[in-house]
């Protein structure tokens, strides 16, 4: 039974969906931070992050598999990870040169998609010679941007600081998942944890440059 939910978690919250969820997280918390209010501007938005995150990397993983290259969509073969964190690679480095420049984007969000993109080729030289636990990455993501807004939010429409505790709670779950799954030792999912971080880091050091 524990298994079921931990693989309902885990394809709920897949990492690819991290930036479609933190940018729903921040047109929750203050939609005003876009350059317009329209909800047609927004959902435009959303429809093409999901899109270009999510879904495209989503069906070049699922083609991979079609072709034999994967064994296994759960990819436990760290070799087999190469040709998915190289796809998702690009389709985020593109996404984030389009919004890059984008003022009707809000800067933060700007930074969160430089901190996947960072994760995810630093996941991809780490997996080189070690495996490394793509969801505790995002998860440390996801932790690092709830505290970076907590920070420089000034208004929001929702309690940053019980986002912030679930955020929290959210990371313990997506770790203790991962060992229910026995996709890795505490040490991995450590380790992604501290990834996730480190991309965050690098992104807020960049990110004034934008």
């Amino acid at each position: 039974m524990l298994k079921i939910i931990a693989s309902i978690f885990s394809y709920i919250f897949h990492p690819l969906l991290l930036l479609t969820y933190l940018l729903l997280m921040i047109m929750l918390i203050n939609p005003y931070l876009f350059g317009h209010t329209s909800f047609e501007g927004h959902n435009l938005l959303l429809i093409q992050i999901f899109f270009s995150t999510a879904l495209l990397p989503s069906i070049a993983i699922l083609v991979m598999k079609a072709l034999g290259m994967l064994e296994s969509l759960r990819m436990e073969d760290r070799q087999e990870r190469i040709g998915p964190f190289i796809v998702s690679g690009i389709f985020y480095l593109w996404i984030f040169i389009n919004v890059r420049d984008n003022g009707e984007i809000p800067l933060s969000y700007r930074g969160f998609v430089l901190a996947a993109t960072v994760a995810l080729f630093l996941s991809f030289l780490i997996n080189l010679i070690q495996k490394v636990n793509i969801h505790a990455v995002s998860a440390g993501i996801l932790l690092s941007s709830v505290i970076i807004m907590l920070a420089t939010y000034s208004y929001s429409l929702v309690s940053l600081t019980s986002l912030l505790m679930g955020a929290i709670i959210f990371t313990g779950m997506v770790g203790t998942s991962q060992l229910i799954l026995k996709q890795g030792e505490p040490i991995d999912i450590y380790g992604g944890f501290f990834i996730g971080f480190i991309a965050q880091a690098v992104a807020l050091f960049f990110v004034f440059s934008l």
